[in-house]
């Protein structure tokens, strides 16, 4: 849409903004940068007061802005179908990831990821996103071979998702699943 000048009227509906043609002073500038979009139907006549300006001046024009557009409401995010059936949770990431090698006690309380080497043998069976433990302060990790698989503890890294569970005084309180379990802390 070419720009208008102040004599006329909006060929059409929608936002438009006042500019001096030829801006030379500062106070011109000023001016310009002041201007805030107005709404115009179509067919009405631009504002003619021309507020803050001389006759000498110059002349203004109104450049079309456009027609406000309706955002789209943000998507909801779905519910992940773990999650939805009980078997996962959501869970805040730990800022600084925490490694641990297997065959070293645990350094931090907590739900544990275990992964091997992408180059190891075993790779493809053992990275899987349930290889999961909750391993407590001082304990030692699950062992691999326990579960008849061909990786040593030293193999394998451990990487701390979170503390899932609260510890007030000796007991800790179990909050996976929605309702709390009360356990001896041994």
């Amino acid at each position: 849409m070419t720009a208008q000048y102040e004599s006329t009227a909006a060929p059409l509906a929608g936002f438009w903004i006042a500019r001096l043609m030829h801006p030379v002073t500062e106070r011109h500038k000023e001016w310009n940068a002041a201007q805030l979009p107005l709404a115009y139907a179509e067919g009405e006549l631009f504002d003619r007061t021309r507020p803050g300006l001389r006759d000498e001046d110059g002349r203004i024009q109104f450049h079309y802005l456009g027609q406000p557009v309706e955002r789209a409401a943000p998507v909801a995010l779905t519910e992940h179908p773990l999650v939805a059936r009980g078997v996962g949770r959501y869970a805040d990431s730990p800022l600084l990831p925490r490694d641990c090698k297997g065959h070293f006690p645990c350094p931090e309380a907590g739900i544990w990821r275990a992964s091997v080497a992408e180059d190891h043998p075993s790779a493809p069976v053992f990275n899987q996103w349930h290889r999961q433990a909750y391993v407590a302060r001082g304990d030692h990790f699950p062992e691999p071979r326990a579960q008849h698989l061909a990786i040593n503890a030293h193999e394998v890294t451990w990487q701390w998702l979170g503390q899932a569970n609260e510890s007030r005084g000796d007991l800790e309180y179990v909050s996976l699943g929605g309702s709390e379990i009360t356990a001896a802390q041994s």
